[in-house]
């Protein structure tokens, strides 16, 4: 009959040397995040002056943006619906908003 794992002579000595060593491991991060010049973040979009007109998610490169229209709406309304999921944060969505 095989020992339990705890009592088995290598493993007690490594469990042993483990509990007084230091860690192997260090906190993440070690110091503050710093951005380049060029990181642009995440897009922002203004809702209230956005026109539909879908120039956004034409030029998107992942295409993670989508443009839906709300026909039964009164008025008709068109919806853009964005998944930061998969957004690269190019701001190229930015760039071309008019």
């Amino acid at each position: 009959m095989r020992k339990p794992a705890f009592l088995q002579p290598r493993i007690l000595k490594q469990a042993v040397l483990a509990a007084f060593s230091r860690p192997y491991t260090t906190k993440f991060p070690a110091e503050p995040f710093e951005p380049q010049d060029a990181f642009r973040g995440r897009p922002r979009f203004d809702a209230d002056g956005c026109i539909g007109c879908g120039a956004c998610a034409q030029v998107c490169p992942p295409k993670c943006i989508e443009v839906s229209d709300d026909c039964e709406s009164d008025p008709p309304t068109r919806r853009l619906v964005q998944h930061f999921d998969a957004c690269i944060m190019c701001g190229q969505c930015e760039r071309y908003c008019p």
